[in-house]
């Protein structure tokens, strides 16, 4: 369920930040050092921390292709949810490798002036934008049954489903901006994202549990 021209796209930038991660490496005379702030930099980091975002968006690609198997429907229906899932892979596949070649320019010595730290709130705070534009559109997108009978909904069901999930990733994409800007000084920034998206997938599941066990105002 996404769309071929933004999966092509995703598969040439995906290649070229393997291809920069590889080759900032083979610039290294140790690959587990390099410089955070350029050469005579005595800061230094893992460079195979290089490889998280390439791995980031691969595991992305996993959770799309599993709701493409998960979700069937009309070609109608199909449509819609395709656009939106390309233009979420799009969107968080330019963020990541803009901020992976932030990283590789600072270790070279070029944006040197930039504030690392300045320059990640901004990261951060797109990220969180992104996040509650795509949860203040997944309401409007129409009904797909799903292959797992446990996990079927009916339309009106899908519909509450939808704008409860759109609620949270509006909500969620507030906290990471506003959260990005308060602890990622403090460096607790990454498990806030991690425990956001866990209670994120739990109230899901909560609230899709919940549904089923409510009648439909259709039903006599």
């Amino acid at each position: 369920m996404i769309d071929r021209k933004a999966l092509r796209i995703f598969g040439l930038i995906f290649l070229a930040m393997v291809a920069a991660s590889f080759w900032r490496l083979s610039q290294l005379p140790d690959w587990h050092h390099m410089p955070v702030a350029g050469p005579a930099d005595s800061h230094t980091v893992n460079g195979f921390m290089l490889f998280v975002s390439p791995a980031s968006l691969l595991f992305f690609m996993a959770v799309l292709f599993a709701r493409k198997w998960l979700a069937t429907g009309p070609e109608e229906n199909v449509r819609p949810w395709r656009k939106w899932s390309g233009l979420m892979l799009l969107s968080w596949t330019a963020i990541v490798a803009l901020m992976q070649a932030f990283i590789i320019a600072r270790s070279l010595g070029f944006v040197g002036g930039l504030d690392r730290l300045t320059v990640a709130h901004g990261f951060n705070a797109l990220m969180g934008i992104l996040i509650m534009v795509l949860g203040n559109t997944m309401p409007k997108l129409p009904w797909l049954s799903v292959r797992l009978r446990p996990l079927q909904l009916d339309p009106w069901q899908w519909n509450r489903q939808l704008r409860f999930m759109g609620r949270l990733l509006v909500g969620v994409g507030a906290f990471i901006v506003i959260g990005g800007f308060l602890l990622l000084p403090k460096g607790s920034f990454f498990p806030f994202v991690v425990s956001l998206w866990l209670a994120t997938f739990v109230a899901g599941i909560w609230h899709r549990a919940k549904l089923r066990r409510e009648r439909s105002p259709t039903e006599s």
